[in-house]
């Protein structure tokens, strides 16, 4: 059976509309379409109008089409259809297997932390139109809901120069992602960047995607996306660039009991001279200590095929250190 389980918060069962036959324990068989399935009733559309019946009164449930289960305090998405339910066996019935009522119900192992934040301390160097070692900053927060969720990160770095010390580079990045569908993905993103050792004064894009999971499960997933965007860079002493580009984006995810893995590939496409584009990709790797401390390797790597004159198109930053998680 392939399912994917995602621990959230939410007080229902909710499922979209479908097809469904109910047979109750007094052998009556209702025909319609489950609007709602609670831990204590199913409310169901049926030509009788809306009808709402305690789980404890049905025998078996049958449908063919894909359900999709928003929990108090799980959610569990289900690509086989759903065939069949049991009473009895307190079950669910699919084409690839056999799921326990327990598992959507009455497990509460684990509790749903909602928001979640990451500080990474780290030191490292950069390279490319500005050569310097520095010290980094990196402010990470995850809210997650049944269906919005949103990250908010705010990165910078640091270096002594002459005695004293300056923040040289900022970048905030926002991502909004609803989980419509599990291999459904919608986002939108908005990032900004100033570099003021290199010059620049501003880089910002925004943006909305469309796209899929290539794979989603047990903590991994590849998914490629895109969208329209705004561009906006601003280098000191030559004209701004505003324009519309074409946003496409592949990213990856893999968590392991020792170790995780994050990266993403974000190309900015102008829309006005094809061959003018920007790509920006990022790579985090962890190695954790306790379930709250981890260390990690850092890179974050841009390139400008049109760079002002006398810059150069590739930039790199690396870095490691210690990361907390709260």
């Amino acid at each position: 059976m392939t399912s994917h389980i995602f621990f959230t918060l939410f007080l229902t069962v909710n499922i979209s509309p479908h097809d469904c036959q109910i047979t109750t324990v007094e052998g009556t068989v209702l025909h319609g379409r489950i609007r709602v399935i609670t831990p204590e009733a199913v409310l169901l559309t049926s030509s009788y109008g809306e009808l709402k019946i305690p789980l404890a009164h049905v025998e078996k449930l049958t449908t063919t089409t894909p359900l999709y289960f928003y929990l108090s305090s799980y959610r569990l998405s289900f690509v086989a259809p759903v065939t069949g339910y049991s009473k009895g066996l307190e079950v669910l019935f699919t084409t690839k297997g056999a799921i326990p009522l327990s598992t959507l119900f009455s497990a509460r192992s684990e509790p749903l932390k909602t928001l979640r934040t990451d500080i990474n301390i780290g030191f490292g160097f950069t390279a490319g139109n500005v050569n310097l070692q520095n010290w980094t900053l990196e402010l990470v927060l995850h809210r997650e809901k049944t269906i919005h969720n949103l990250s908010l990160s705010f990165y910078t770095s640091y270096s002594r120069t002459d005695g004293t010390t300056t923040s040289n580079y900022q970048r905030a990045a926002f991502d909004y992602h609803p989980e419509v569908l599990p291999l459904l993905l919608l986002s939108g993103n908005a990032t900004a960047e100033r570099d003021g050792v290199a010059g620049l004064d501003i880089r910002s894009t925004t943006s909305v995607q469309a796209g899929w999971y290539i794979f989603k499960q047990n903590g991994r997933q590849l998914s490629l996306g895109g969208g329209p965007a705004y561009y906006h860079e601003d280098y000191r002493g030559a004209p701004p660039t505003r324009e519309a580009r074409l946003h496409m984006s592949i990213q990856g995810v893999w968590n392991g009991s020792l170790a995780s893995l994050e990266g993403d590939v974000n190309t900015y496409t102008s829309l006005q001279r094809i061959t003018v584009f920007f790509i920006q990709s990022t790579l985090n790797i962890k190695t954790h200590i306790t379930s709250s401390i981890s260390l990690f390797f850092s890179i974050i790597e841009t390139y400008n095929n049109a760079p002002p004159e006398d810059l150069k198109k590739n930039d790199i930053r690396l870095s490691a250190g210690i990361s907390v998680h709260l």
